[in-house]
Parts: C-alpha cells; structure tokens; sequence
C-alpha cells in the first residue's frame, strides 16, 4: 500500500516539474529565436538586392510573431527594429 502512494506521489511530483519546466523552455526557446531574428535583420540592415529584402522581411515577421511572448527587455529591441524599418 505504501508503495502504490509512493509511486502516485513521485508520479505526480514528476507531472508538476514537467508543467513548471515546459514554460520556461518554451520561453528560452523563444528568446534564442528573436535574438536569430534580430542579428539576421541589423546583418541585412544595410544590404541590397531582393534577397536581402526577402530575408529582412522574413526576420521582420518573425520579429512580429513573437512580440506577444517576448521578455519585456526583447520587446523594446523588438519595438526598436521594427519603428527603425518603417
């Protein structure tokens, strides 16, 4: 009997730390993407050619896409950029 509670309450111990861990991977993710983003576009910043335009336009949409889970410190780069672009 004491080993089937044990087991239920290491299972559920294990199921907590997986929902506390998944948002902060999710958020490191996050953040490793926009600062791909943002060293693509400040590269490209001063290219020419339609290529380059293509790509600035891809890390302006990205940029875009992940505002909304941003750090508050991303977000003002992000800010940043984007006012800068238009």
């Amino acid at each position: 009997m004491a080993s089937i509670l044990y087991d239920q309450l290491q299972s559920m111990a294990l199921k907590q730390y997986i929902k506390q861990l998944a948002p902060e991977k999710l958020q490191q993710l996050n953040s490793q993407a926009i600062q791909k983003s943002l060293n693509s576009y400040r590269r490209l910043h001063d290219a020419r050619g339609w290529a380059a335009s293509i790509a600035r336009v891809q890390s302006l949409n990205d940029l875009k896409y992940r505002y909304k889970n941003a750090t508050p410190d991303e977000k003002v780069k992000i800010r940043d950029i984007l006012h800068n672009a238009n």
